[in-house]
């Protein structure tokens, strides 16, 4: 029984590796990248000769030498750039991009990590888009194989593995609350009215075990004497959190045959008592912080910054499909230069595997290499930290000197 404990702690440390920077925006402004681009990219007749273009359809510049890449994309491939997700990146990161080549990650580890379960393509039906394992894309087409193993592996097939659903709930629990004291701290959500007001509002109309879980909060936010704001605030994270906690193991309990039988499709936080509060604070958070003037001004200055990197990085990845080891002092050459050597030595890896097929025809050969390449790029740029990609902006605009 201390093996899971012990697997969830570790899922719980490893299971954000495969987000870019500044989190969820990041993932949409490197997805928006592709949806609005793809089209445009160009590639020279040979892929060997690393030379992509991304043509500005309002100029007049030509294309007659080149190739859209999008007719040797697979709607597979394609979907995986136009659907980038962090969750299907860590797999990426735990079985092929690590050096150590995801030394000590069990399947049973890597299976906890996957919320998601599907692949891009193709998409979800009506009858089925509401799983919670399809609500988002689960791996790319470069890890099916690795998918398919430890579906096998773990027994669970095509559903979540049970421990992802504790992992979500986990996970959940920690950035609903983190967010909202830090939201309150900064003086965007008001305690008194927002959530003490509005709890105090919720007893009436409760019962059962509805009742207890809000009672119980509202006794650690409402004792006499009057409590300091600072203490009440401590009280109703410490408190509400724990409570969700056992919000949520009772759920688990309640469904565990359903879960372990991949009969259940829903949030644990969704099916407690916990569902209404944490509803209430979601909505607090869209509404008075997560567009607010300060993180709106952030975030305007994230999509100039990844966007920038995209326009450099994804020219710059075709240059190690070159058969040709001659280098060439450019803006591309010294962006590539400039890439991981564990990741440029994998996609070397992967293209020439690629070259020596007997089984793909050319086309695929070339479908196969243009999403190495992309893929490269995606891997490079979701690598970074936030503050190595302000780094890397000020360096490709020449507004700061390299270290």
């Amino acid at each position: 029984m201390n093996t899971i404990p012990s697997i969830l702690k570790s899922a719980a440390l490893i299971h954000d590796l495969g987000n870019p920077p500044f989190g969820h925006i990041g993932e949409s402004i490197i997805s928006d990248w592709f949806k609005n681009n793809i089209k445009n990219i160009y590639i020279k007749k040979t892929i060997d000769s690393g030379f992509l273009k991304i043509n500005d359809t309002n100029s007049n510049s030509s294309t007659a030498n080149y190739n859209p890449i999008e007719k040797f994309l697979d709607p597979q491939l394609k979907h995986d750039l136009l659907s980038f997700e962090g969750n299907a990146q860590l797999l990426r990161i735990l079985s092929r991009l690590s050096s150590k080549k995801s030394e000590g990650c069990s399947a049973a580890l890597i299976g906890a990590c996957m919320k998601y379960t599907r692949p891009s393509y193709p998409l979800p039906t009506k009858t089925n888009k509401n799983l919670i394992e399809n609500k988002k894309l689960g791996y790319f087409f470069s890890e099916r194989y690795l998918v398919s193993s430890l579906q096998t592996i773990t027994g669970s097939g095509t559903s979540r593995n049970p421990l992802a659903f504790l992992l979500e709930a986990a996970d959940d629990i920690s950035y609903v609350t983190s967010d909202i004291e830090d939201a309150i701290k900064k003086g965007l959500v008001d305690f008194s009215s927002d959530i003490y007001g509005w709890i105090k509002t919720q007893i009436p109309m409760l019962s059962g075990a509805e009742l207890a879980f809000f009672s119980n909060i509202y006794t650690a936010i409402s004792s006499k004497p009057p409590l300091s704001k600072e203490k009440q605030i401590k009280n109703f994270i410490s408190v509400s959190k724990n409570e969700m906690i056992d919000a949520c193991v009772d759920v688990f309990l309640k469904n565990e045959i359903n879960i372990l039988n991949g009969n259940f499709s829903v949030e644990l936080l969704e099916k407690s008592v916990a569902q209404k509060l944490v509803e209430h604070l979601r909505k607090l958070l869209e509404k008075k912080v997560y567009l607010c003037r300060e993180i709106a001004s952030q975030k305007a200055m994230v999509f100039k910054i990844l966007n920038t990197l995209l326009d450099a990085y994804v020219p710059a990845s075709f240059l190690c499909a070159k058969t040709s080891s001659t280098k060439k002092d450019t803006k591309s050459q010294v962006i590539c230069e400039l890439f991981s050597e564990n990741y440029k030595k994998h996609c070397i890896e992967r293209i020439n595997k690629i070259n020596s097929s007997n089984v793909l025809t050319k086309r695929d050969k070339m479908g196969y290499k243009i999403y190495a390449c992309m893929q490269l790029a995606i891997d490079e740029i979701s690598g970074m930290t936030d503050l190595y990609a302000y780094h890397m902006y000020d360096i490709i605009n020449a507004t700061k000197k390299p270290v």
